[in-house]
């Protein structure tokens, strides 16, 4: 049994967007497992990478959906995916070094990202979305990879 798995009540109601967030969720059990087997060090760089990939790629649909629909927030929005992918880099750096406690704090940092931002900032979006009555158009748009 995992100890972080996907509840219900994390969805934001965007099957897309949940999707990239259930990786955080899947990099959270996999740091946490490899960490309790000591295996942590084997696996930590491509933790890191992979966090480097999602920062592209979601990060980059999440500011490209708010900008094409005028979030107000955007620029803050923006400015924290920012934050996260210097932190990533910062991490990966000290990692080449060996520093022996990335693996806990990347672990610490990702849930703090999922929990504070992906189940905070994201569900603020999407509540202005719905409120706008754009919910299901970008839903079809993002499915139709026009986002």
């Amino acid at each position: 049994m995992s100890i972080y798995d996907w509840k219900d009540e994390y969805s934001i109601g965007i099957p897309f967007i949940d999707g990239q967030h259930k990786k955080i969720i899947d990099l959270i059990e996999e740091l946490i497992e490899s960490i309790r087997d000591s295996r942590d060090d084997y696996i930590i760089g491509d933790v890191l990478n992979d966090l480097t990939e999602y920062s592209k790629s979601h990060f980059g649909v999440e500011e490209r959906l708010l900008k094409k629909y005028d979030y107000f927030e955007e620029p803050e929005h923006e400015a924290r995916h920012r934050e996260f992918a210097e932190r990533v880099n910062e991490l990966k750096s000290v990692h080449g070094a060996h520093y022996r406690d990335i693996p806990k704090e990347t672990l610490n940092l990702l849930k703090s990202w999922f929990f504070e931002h992906e189940l905070t900032m994201d569900a603020s979006y999407i509540a202005f979305f719905r409120g706008k009555g754009l919910d299901n158009q970008i839903q079809r748009e993002l499915a139709e990879g026009k986002i």
